[in-house]
């Protein structure tokens, strides 16, 4: 079990181990009920109307564009009003105007310790805002509509702010997982909330890197089979980030999954819980190991890969309803994405390493923003608006498609807008031989589209009694009719369909018994 190391964490404003600095009804330490240090503070929050508990720092401190952060229990909000309406609120002032946030009701709170957060850059529901950069006081509210019981009822611990923290620590043989993060987090020494368990899965409320960038540690990260939610909490846009960087001493590996021959196996799910999404960058060419497998990301915004080297690689996993997954030339495969927002995955060097995917549902399956001759190695596309996006200005660009790919649709949306050639060869072959299966040469061989009747490809049958149309380009399943004809044999047709494996087609041919044969 590997002790992970935080650094870059949140700035304490308090740590509630004492009155200091606080003003509160009846507030005091209770060494009992606590989340971190050595107390958390206790009031009775007993007036019918507002009740406040606020801190007053010695020096005013800069708020803006960061994250709040407060532990908050009570056990008097069936008394509460909505959150609509206010019922808990985090307040701040500067002395001069004073603006709340609305945070919780008794009709979202259930009760027991939840980690309080706001975005200091987020508009006030109520109230004047004031200049962020000189705060000279952070309060809770609460607003009750009958009168509590005058006893304990509001405790809070560890007032601070930031965005997240850095882990770093393990080792090739004792990797850092979650469930060591999470240890790590809930100790007493630490009690940042950041990285929670509850009923077995770990809720994310803030910005995880792993690796230390700037300095010269290292970072050994692996884990699987868990699942990682990123809370539903009134936080920035573009918060809620698993960011992996290295440094050119230390050393950084991060895994999730396993990998089984060739496939990945027993992956992560990753999801947001609420319309904030989030991001996986991990773009750092100082990075030693990028190894996905067999993960699920759910509701992800940008998804950023390294460039290829041994030891990454993306293999079997799913990006459903996400931003578009910008790989560079990272190894993806066996991986499907659906019901994209927009693109499935960005394809920006004609020296990828994208293959064997599905694209679901997407608006385009596969971004293309240069000019340039791309190979589709085993991509499939099913129910998307687009295929391909061309994206770049007055871009050339040709798609080869090889073992069964089946672009059929592109967009071109350049300015102004380019070209796109999909090369798709695909076999048509059809056989003829007699009842005895002996081949039939000379059958007169035609292929035309159904139901319109329209020419694909016609010929003759050759010794083998086979004919063979190489040259059909393939851009979607198509029906079609096919005709074998000769003098003396019984006229023939099948429906079929030409798909991204090509068409195969055989015929047992019957003498026409009333042609008088020469």
């Amino acid at each position: 079990m590997a002790t992970p190391t935080f650094s870059s964490t949140p700035a304490v404003l308090s740590d509630c181990d004492s009155m200091t600095g606080w003003t509160g009804n009846s507030g005091e330490p209770d060494a009992d009920l606590k989340k971190e240090g050595a107390a958390s503070l206790v009031f009775i929050f007993a007036t019918n109307g507002n009740n406040d508990a606020y801190f007053e720092p010695v020096s005013p401190v800069d708020l803006s564009n960061t994250h709040l952060r407060l532990w908050f229990l009570a056990t008097n909000y069936s008394k509460w009003d909505i959150k609509a309406n206010g019922g808990l609120q985090f307040f701040v002032s500067d002395g001069a105007n004073t603006g709340y946030w609305y945070l919780h009701g008794k009709d979202t709170y259930a009760g027991g310790w939840v980690l309080l957060t706001i975005d200091t850059a987020r508009n006030v529901d109520a109230g004047t805002k004031p200049v962020m950069t000189v705060v000279t006081r952070v309060g809770i509210r609460v607003t009750t509509t009958s009168k509590p019981k005058t006893a304990d009822n509001t405790w809070i611990d560890l007032l601070c702010y930031g965005d997240g923290y850095t882990i770093t620590g393990g080792s090739d043989g004792d990797k850092i997982t979650w469930q060591d993060i999470a240890d790590a987090d809930a100790d007493t020494t630490e009690g940042w909330g950041l990285v929670q368990k509850i009923n077995g899965i770990y809720f994310v409320n803030g910005k995880l890197i792993f690796g230390d960038g700037s300095g010269t540690g290292s970072c050994y990260f692996a884990d699987t089979g868990e699942a990682i939610v990123f809370l539903d909490e009134p936080v920035n846009a573009n918060l809620y980030e698993i960011k992996v960087e290295g440094n050119a001493t230390g050393t950084t590996k991060f895994q999730m999954g396993t990998k089984s021959g060739s496939r990945g196996i027993s992956g992560c799910l990753i999801r947001a819980a609420g319309t904030q999404d989030f991001d996986i960058t991990s773009t750092d060419t100082d990075i030693d190991e990028l190894k996905l497998y067999g993960c699920t990301f759910l509701n992800a915004d940008s998804i950023q890969l390294p460039p290829s080297a041994a030891g990454r690689e993306v293999i079997d996993c799913a990006f459903e309803v996400c931003g578009e997954v910008l790989p560079d030339t990272c190894v993806v495969q066996y991986c499907n994405f659906i019901n994209a927002d927009d693109q499935g995955i960005r394809m920006s060097s004609e020296s990828h390493n994208i293959s064997d995917c599905s694209f679901i549902n997407c608006g385009h399956g596969v971004h293309i923003p240069s000019a340039g001759t791309y190979t589709f190695d085993s991509l499939q596309f099913s129910g998307c608006t687009y295929d391909i996006e061309n994206s770049g200005a007055s871009a050339s660009v040709t798609v080869n498609a090889i073992n069964g790919a089946n672009p059929g649709t592109y967009e071109n949306t350049g300015a102004p807008p380019g070209t796109t050639t999909i090369n798709n060869t695909k076999t048509l072959k059809v056989t003829t031989k007699n009842t005895s299966g002996l081949a039939i040469q000379g059958v007169n061989v035609r292929i035309e589209k159904d139901p319109e009747g329209t020419l694909i490809s016609e010929g003759q049958t050759d010794v083998n009694g086979e004919y063979t149309d190489s040259t059909y380009n393939y851009l979607g399943d198509q029906d079609v009719l096919v005709i074998p004809r000769k003098k003396g044999l019984t006229n023939n047709r099948a429906f079929d369909t030409i798909k991204s494996t090509g068409l195969s087609v055989p015929f047992t041919m019957l003498r026409d018994k009333s042609v008088n044969m020469p």
